[in-house]
């Protein structure tokens, strides 16, 4: 039999309306906001600062798909810091190699890279999924121990060093402005669309899929699924374009 959600749990503002624990957040928020509004209002209220959160976001925001992804189906990712880390190093050495002296950059540098960070990062991932599911060990203890083995591996790699000198023409590719607004803004923002249109769904749909199918195990065929709308993805969906509507602006 399937039951279909309340209209207020298949809307973006229903769990914020229903949910005491995203209640109690927006209003440690919004009193932060109030606090630093009374007290440093020229300093955190100015559009340097906001430019330069805008800035940052991408890279956090990223990483926290991942870490979403897992999460939707019950389970935690606590190394992905120590992967983009070990990822960006290894990518970091890799577009060096080609760097000439004067600084010039192969054509294929920039794309390599990128190419060559999804793949790295996929495998040390797979990695994590190989010692959850082949030796069956706890999710947050693997991740902890590969995040700490990802990082481990960094440190000796650059001596706890930073790895700089990158090309001129590096530095202008990934800090350039296309249609006004910053590159790594549009990375974040296409990755954000692509996850919540397909592999947050997917994800979800896949983990209802194998509750339903240990619950009919459980119950000896008999189980009340319930059949969630794709109304709540649109929703959440136009609130990220929103969101990346904001970024863009304060970026321009």
């Amino acid at each position: 039999m399937n039951v279909r959600l309340p209209r207020s749990a298949r809307s973006f503002s229903g769990p914020l309306r229903d949910d005491p624990h995203i209640m109690r957040l927006i209003a440690i928020t919004l009193g932060w906001l109030i606090f630093l509004a009374l007290t440093r209002f020229d300093r955190f209220y100015s559009l340097i600062n906001f430019q330069t959160m805008a800035a940052q976001f991408p890279e956090y925001g990223l990483m926290a798909l991942g870490v979403m992804l897992c999460m939707i189906t019950g389970g935690i990712d606590l190394s992905i810091v120590g992967n983009a880390n070990l990822t960006g190093i290894l990518m970091a050495y890799a577009l060096l190699a080609p760097t000439e002296e004067s600084g010039a950059l192969p054509w294929f540098g920039v794309p390599t890279v990128l190419v060559g960070g999804a793949v790295i990062g996929a495998v040390l991932g797979y990695f994590n999924s190989v010692l959850i599911n082949r030796f069956n060990i706890s999710p947050i203890l693997a991740t902890l121990g590969a995040g700490e083995l990802f990082r481990g591996i960094s440190m000796a790699l650059t001596n706890g060093a930073a790895v700089s000198r990158f090309s001129a023409q590096y530095a202008m590719a990934v800090n350039n402005r296309v249609l006004g607004n910053m590159v790594p803004v549009q990375i974040s923002a296409m990755g954000r669309c692509a996850v919540t249109r397909y592999g947050a769904r997917s994800l979800f749909r896949r983990s209802c899929r194998t509750e339903k199918s240990e619950a009919q195990k459980r119950s000896g065929g008999h189980v009340t699924i319930l059949s969630v709308s794709s109304t709540g993805n649109r929703t959440i969906a136009a609130h990220a374009i929103a969101w990346d509507a904001v970024f863009t602006l304060l970026t321009a």
